[in-house]
């Protein structure tokens, strides 16, 4: 996640479709980590998708 290592000291983070080409379980497993982020670090994460699996 490069917006957990550049953007440390961000409480917003943009991310433009980040399930492009990955498998649906690997989607799963980023909204996971996602909502860790959000949770952990207190921080907010605006995206954008297409993706049924990721909403």
């Amino acid at each position: 996640m490069f917006a957990k290592l550049y953007l440390k000291d961000k409480k917003i983070i943009l991310i433009e479709e980040p399930e492009i080409h990955l498998h649906p379980s690997i989607i799963r497993k980023l909204a996971k980590i996602m909502c860790k982020i959000v949770e952990e670090e207190n921080k907010q994460i605006i995206l954008t998708t297409h993706s049924e699996v990721f909403v």
